[in-house]
């Protein structure tokens, strides 16, 4: 082989190596943690507080439980929530135009906020088409309902870069009209997936452009001002078996899409000690909502721990969020558990808790959980600054992780349905729930008499046909 040969043969390897494409992997994604206070979320508010006590009273009878009610007006130090934000460009290289925008497991939309938008509050940058020759207005429109609010407008098609990967032709809204309310957001990122649709997010474009091995990602909380975000290969945290969880994704099929949802057993408090507990069965789906501030959940919820909430100096309040619960005592204030999967969960009372001052110089303690009738049970922010969580949708799982092996507890008891359930369109019935059983016993008992009374009356019609040719026999030989 002559040098001209292996000159060529080198040119032909460093081009076949400079364009094969590099296998994907793990793509790190520094967040900004943007403080929910704006004028509807002030760190303080002053509030009239409805407190139900439960107090034992001797009777001729014997003791028994009265509920005694007081109306204070108070001062909550509300925990300020951090929400996660994205910067994104939208637009050709020589003029991109920049965004940040809230990532929201709870939707899957793309928008930011139109230039000559109504806005009911004051939004930093807005989309100007005219600056992007790239832009192309649909024919579609949208409208978006959050849980505090609206946005309506029109999609439109244009060059998206949101982690430095290169720009992609991607549909996006830009909203014409927006309520959107979170200081320091142009918009929101939805990072939930369309039913039945080959439409991904936009994270999971990633995915479709092969810059990513799996359709996963995940938010490590670091402290107040940074959180990390981790698309395609596993973090190594998840790989410590004694300090992960994990429950089946049953995705919730709402406005279409596609939602991260596992199913919660209990709900309840636990003392510091882990001697005392109030536990309320649940047994409904609830929704990780990287974008929402608090917890939801049903009033039954409340009704079921609302008994013994007085072991840990804690009462029902009615506060201008809802139903909440109230509590005297620091010192004696519990955690919150959750059990999703075969695990309990710890949620640190200082990440759950408000303070409150009362205008009679007291103090206590609001828990940050509204408890309303809803049909979306929600686990708010203050979850993902505890554990870091991974959204799997191709192993239709969630996984949490904790440094403190303490704050995740094995279950022994196993879920009746986990792995019962399918992914996929998930209509609220568990076919394994003892209730739903009885239900399809009885369906079965009354199918299968309705089939002996059909047999029955065929028989009895087959022996009068029988009976009335004999006769007629009879007569003919008479």
């Amino acid at each position: 082989m002559n040098n001209q040969t292996k000159l060529s043969l080198f040119i032909i390897l460093l081009l076949f190596g400079y364009i094969t494409p590099k296998e994907p992997g793990m793509i790190i994604l520094p967040l900004k943690v943007l403080n929910d206070s704006f004028e509807k979320y002030p760190i303080f508010r002053e509030t009239e507080i409805s407190i139900e006590h439960q107090v034992e009273v001797q009777t001729p009878f014997g003791p028994t439980i009265r509920k005694l009610k007081e109306v204070v007006s108070g001062t909550i130090q509300i925990l300020e929530s951090r929400l996660f934000a994205a910067p994104i460009t939208i637009g050709t290289n020589s003029k991109p135009q920049n965004f940040n925008v809230i990532l929201d497991t709870g939707s899957i939309n793309l928008w930011v906020a139109k230039i000559g938008s109504e806005d009911a509050h004051k939004i930093d940058n807005h989309f100007d088409p005219s600056l992007s020759p790239s832009a192309t207005r649909t024919s579609e429109t949208f409208t978006v309902q959050y849980g505090t609010g609206s946005t309506e407008g029109n999609y439109y098609s244009d060059k998206v870069d949101f982690i430095s990967t290169g720009n992609y032709e991607l549909k996006f809204g830009a909203a014409d009209k927006t309520d959107f309310n979170v200081k320091g957001a142009d918009g929101i990122m939805g990072l939930a997936k369309r039913y039945n649709s080959n439409e991904y997010s936009a994270i999971f474009t990633l995915y479709a452009k092969k810059l990513i091995p799996n359709k996963s990602f995940s938010f490590k909380y670091l402290n107040d001002k940074e959180v990390e975000m981790y698309l395609g290969e596993e973090h190594s945290d998840f790989s410590n078996e004694n300090n992960t969880a994990q429950c089946q994704l049953l995705h919730k099929t709402t406005y279409d899409n596609l939602l991260w949802t596992c199913k919660l057993y209990k709900f309840g408090f636990l003392s510091e000690d882990m001697e005392k507990n109030v536990t309320s069965p649940c047994g409904y789906n609830l929704l990780f909502d990287t974008g929402s501030n608090i917890m939801i959940l049903p009033l039954e919820t409340l009704e079921n721990i609302s008994k013994n909430l007085s072991q840990f100096n804690c009462s029902l309040a009615t506060t201008s969020n809802g139903q909440q619960i109230f509590c005297t005592n620091n010192k004696n204030l519990p955690n919150v558990y959750i059990e999703v999967g075969n695990h309990y969960l710890i949620l640190d009372k200082d990440k759950m808790f408000s303070l409150v001052k009362l205008e009679d110089g007291r103090t206590g303690y609001i828990l940050d959980a509204v408890f309303k009738d809803s049909n979306m049970p929600i686990m708010g922010q203050r979850f993902f600054q505890l554990f870091h969580t991974k959204f799997d949708l191709d192993n239709k799982v969630l996984k949490f992780y904790n440094e403190n092996q303490e704050k995740i507890i094995y279950s022994y008891e196993k879920p009746y349905d986990d792995e019962a359930r399918t992914f996929g369109y998930d209509t609220d019935i568990d076919f394994l729930n003892p209730e739903t059983m009885k239900i399809i016993a009885a369906v079965a008992i009354v199918v299968a008499l309705l089939v002996v009374l059909c047999f029955i009356y065929k028989c009895c019609k087959k022996i009068g046909k029988s009976s009335h040719g004999n006769k007629h026999i009879q007569a003919v030989g008479n």
